[in-house]
């Protein structure tokens, strides 16, 4: 009932446009028009995007990757143990000055996975191909539908002349008539 309900409305859309001016748009334009209104078809492009960022973080899990960071704290006091609580009056300073700063590196290698990152990788491939087979598969079907569409409109301006053409016949035929 979709495709019907699409076809009636591109039909009408058709006949509205080719009725006001004297040159009718062509059936890649129709098509042009339809895919680029088609929200659909946005949607499944979208979804193939992410299919693709998907495939490229799959892919990417099987690369070393490095991490960094700092910190530095500054204080009034340098921090010290006190051993005053236990009976000891010792303090020592942890580090000299009132600054400390650290760094930190990291390197991680991808170890053995039991073939997780191997079959991570074949499903976002697969997942991948799925959404793009299903977007030309809409895209086919939206264009079939305006085809569809496209030549019924036709046939309906077709019809439309022969009939006009028809009744500019008759109207002369009844002139004959009764002229006679």
């Amino acid at each position: 009932m979709q495709l019907t309900w699409r076809g009636i409305g591109f039909t009408a859309l058709v006949l509205a446009a080719t009725a006001g001016s004297t040159a009718a748009e062509t059936l890649d334009d129709a098509w042009r028009l339809a895919l680029a209104a088609d929200q659909r078809l946005a949607a499944a492009q979208a979804r193939t995007a992410a299919a693709d960022a998907e495939l490229e973080a799959a892919r990417a899990g099987r690369l070393p990757s490095f991490t960094a960071s700092s910190a530095t704290s500054r204080w009034r006091d340098t921090p010290a143990f006190d051993f005053g609580a236990a009976g000891l009056p010792i303090v020592l300073p942890l580090f000299g000055g009132s600054t400390l700063t650290m760094a930190e590196a990291q390197i991680t290698m991808p170890g053995f996975s039991g073939g997780a990152l191997t079959a991570g990788v074949a499903a976002a491939t697969a997942a991948r191909t799925e959404r793009e087979r299903a977007l030309q598969a809409l895209v086919a079907d939206t264009k079939l539908a305006v085809a569809e569409s496209y030549v019924g409109a036709l046939r309906a301006l077709s019809a439309l002349a022969v009939a006009r053409s028809t009744a500019v016949s008759l109207r002369a035929h009844a002139r004959d008539v009764e002229d006679r």
